[in-house]
C-alpha cells in the first residue's frame, strides 16, 4: 500500500546540495535559504518595497516554487521579504486575514506568518523551530476562519506546542463546523484523549479485500471511500461503522500518498485495519489526517464522523479541572506526534 511508505521514507533520505550529498539538516541555521531537490537559493530579500507594498502582492497572482520534496515549502521570495519585517508585518499579515479578500491571498499571509514564526530558517525535512509567539499567536487566532483551519494545521503540526491547545479548544467550542483538522491536531499530543486511542491487539492483523478496478485507480478518495465501505461490510461485531459515513462525499484530507496500490492490475488488495487507521487519522510533519476519527470503547473499534469526535473532544475538555488546563501552557516542542510513532511500530512488529 502507497500511504505507508511515507513513515519509512523519512528514515534515509539525503538532499543534493552543490552535487555533493548532505545531511537532513543541511539548511539549518541557513536563514533566507530556500531548499530544493538538488539543491536552493539563497533570497535576495526587497528591502526598498514598504512592508504594506509588499503584503498587497499577496492579492495578486503569485505561485508557490517547486521544490521537489513535499516537506519543503515553497515559500516565495515577496514572503521571505515580508518575514524579514518580522513582528512589524504580523499586524498587516493578521489585517489581510481579517478581510475580505481571497482564501488565496489569506494563505499567503499564513505562509509569511509561518515564515516570521521560524525566523525564515528553514531546517531539516521533519523538524522545525517555530520561535516567534506573536506568529504563532495570530495564527491560531486565524483559526476562528473555518475554510483556513487545515491550512493553519498544516503549519501548527509541523512543531506542536501544548500551549496551542487552550486556543484549539476554545475555537472547537464556538465553531459551528466539525472542526475536522482541530480535532486530528489534538491528536498529535501525548494525552488521554477520547478518540484516536491505541487499537487493542485482538484486532491486529485483521483484513478487508478491496477490489482494484479503473474507478479507483489514482483516486485516492475514492479508495478510501471503497475502503470504508468494505470495513462496514466486514463481519465483525466489535468493528463498527458510523452509517453517517457512507454519504460523505470525500473522507480524504490533504495527503498526496493513496491507500491501494490499484495502479497495477485489477484484481483484490488486501487491507490491514489497524494499520489503516494509525495511519490515515495520524497528524505528522507533512499530514494533518482525514475526515474520519474512531475511538475504542469496551474492547470495540467505533469508526465516527468527525461530528463525533468533536463532542467527544468537547466532554473531555469540559471535564478538566481548572489546574489541569493550566498544564498546557507548556510553549515547549513535543517533538514526533505519538500516533505516527505508534504505527510506526505496528508496521515494524507485523514485518517481522
Amino acid at each position: 500500500m502507497r500511504l505507508f511508505c511515507l513513515f519509512f521514507f523519512f528514515v534515509s533520505l539525503t538532499v543534493v546540495h552543490a552535487q555533493q550529498p548532505v545531511k537532513d539538516t543541511a539548511p539549518s541555521e541557513w536563514q533566507n535559504y530556500l531548499p530544493m531537490e538538488g539543491g536552493g537559493y539563497m533570497v535576495s530579500l526587497d528591502s526598498t518595497t514598504s512592508v504594506r507594498g509588499l503584503v498587497d502582492r499577496l492579492k495578486g497572482k503569485w505561485y508557490l516554487q517547486e521544490t521537489g520534496k513535499g516537506y519543503w515549502i515553497g515559500y516565495t521570495d515577496d514572503m521571505f521579504s515580508i518575514g524579514a519585517r518580522g513582528d512589524s508585518a504580523i499586524v498587516l499579515l493578521t489585517e489581510l486575514i481579517e478581510s475580505d479578500a481571497s482564501d488565496y491571498a489569506k494563505y499567503g499571509a499564513l505562509l509569511s506568518l509561518h515564515l516570521i514564526g521560524i525566523d525564515r530558517t528553514i531546517q531539516g525535512r521533519t523538524n522545525e523551530k517555530f520561535t516567534n509567539k506573536r506568529a504563532r499567536t495570530a495564527l491560531l487566532d486565524a483559526l476562528n476562519q473555518t475554510a483556513l483551519q487545515p491550512d493553519i494545521i498544516s503549519l501548527l503540526c509541523r512543531d506542536p506546542r501544548k500551549s496551542d491547545i487552550p486556543a484549539v479548544m476554545k475555537i472547537i467550542e464556538t465553531d459551528s463546523s466539525d472542526c475536522w483538522a482541530l480535532n486530528n491536531y489534538l491528536t498529535a499530543f501525548s494525552l488521554s484523549l477520547p478518540i484516536s486511542q491505541g487499537i487493542p491487539k485482538t484486532f491486529y492483523g485483521k483484513e478487508i479485500k478491496i477490489k482494484c478496478d479503473d474507478n479507483l485507480r489514482h483516486e485516492p478518495s475514492a479508495e478510501f471511500n471503497a475502503v470504508v465501505k468494505g470495513i462496514r461490510s466486514f463481519k465483525d461485531p466489535h468493528i463498527n461503522v458510523d452509517s453517517a459515513l457512507l454519504s460523505y462525499k470525500s473522507l480524504w484530507g490533504n495527503t498526496a500518498f493513496g491507500i491501494l496500490d490499484c495502479d497495477k492490475k485489477n484484481g483484490f488488495e488486501a487491507v490491514d485495519i489497524t494499520e489503516l487507521l494509525y495511519s490515515v487519522t495520524a497528524v505528522t510533519y507533512m499530514d494533518i489526517g482525514c475526515h474520519l476519527q474512531y475511538y475504542i470503547d469496551k474492547s470495540s473499534i467505533f469508526i465516527c464522523t468527525q461530528a463525533t469526535a468533536k463532542q467527544r473532544l468537547l466532554n473531555w475538555w469540559n471535564s478538566l479541572t481548572p489546574d489541569e488546563k493550566k498544564n498546557f501552557s507548556d510553549d515547549e516542542s513535543i517533538g514526533s506526534p505519538p500516533l505516527s510513532g505508534r504505527m510506526l511500530q505496528y508496521l515494524m512488529r507485523n514485518s517481522k
